[in-house]
Parts: C-alpha cells; sequence; structure tokens
C-alpha cells in the first residue's frame, strides 16, 4: 500500500466516523491530513454497487437497504434509486461518490454472503481499479 493510503478491511471493520477524528492522530502513515477536522470531509475511498446481480434489491428478490440504512451520510452518500433494474428489482443503491466517505459501514451492513456493495481505495483522489 503506497505512503499515505489508509488501508483497512470494511467488510470486517469499517471506519466508525468518530467526531474529532482520533485516528488522524494514530494513523501510521499520515494518509489523514493534519488538518481533517470533520470526519464527513475524509475521502479514505469509494463505495460502489460492484455486483448488482447479487444485490436483494436490484434483482427483484427482496426490498433491501441495508447498505443505505447503515450509512452515516444516509439519503446524501447513498439513495436507493426507484425504477426497474435490468435484473426485474424495483431499486438500486446507487453512491455519488462526491459525497461518500469510504468509511465502509454500507459494505460491512451488506447482507448478501459476499458483499455486493464494496469500498475501493482512492489513488490521486480517483477509486482505484484492480489489476
Amino acid at each position: 500500500m503506497p505512503q499515505g493510503t489508509p488501508f483497512f478491511r470494511a467488510r470486517e471493520v469499517p471506519c466508525e466516523m468518530c467526531d474529532g477524528v482520533p485516528c488522524r492522530a494514530a494513523c501510521p502513515t499520515g494518509a489523514l491530513a493534519p488538518t481533517l477536522t470533520r470526519i464527513a470531509d475524509a475521502r479514505i475511498g469509494v463505495a460502489a454497487l460492484s455486483k448488482p446481480e447479487g444485490c436483494y434489491s436490484f434483482i427483484g428478490a427482496a426490498v433491501c437497504n441495508s447498505c443505505w440504512r447503515a450509512c452515516p451520510l444516509k439519503g446524501r452518500a447513498i439513495v436507493m434509486k426507484r425504477g426497474r433494474t435490468r435484473l426485474g428489482g424495483l431499486f438500486t443503491p446507487t453512491v455519488d461518490p462526491a459525497v461518500c466517505t469510504g468509511c465502509g459501514k454500507c459494505e460491512k451492513a451488506c447482507i448478501a454472503v459476499e458483499p455486493v456493495i464494496t469500498v475501493a481505495a482512492l489513488r490521486d483522489g480517483r477509486p482505484a481499479v484492480a489489476a
């Protein structure tokens, strides 16, 4: 992992979005800027519906909104977009990358066996693409 890049496994332990950003001082890589005072302004990564074919709302198996309910910026970072999906569902969890902090709470809360909404690390302000 390059210097200055936060790293955690969201499915195991997401960022708790603590007031006062106590992890900033404890971070061994300096990935969180010393000037960061509001955790909602952090950009750890960005979430995305990475496997829509496994999302219960997207495929119409159930109306699940666990990712939306877990989001600390609910209604801003993740919205449940209404409308028929290509796989027969009625809702699509939709992430606004300009608002998403990448905390990983959505990934942790996903009820699918393998998370279908996942957080990608940022590289130069853009989501990293797996090689």
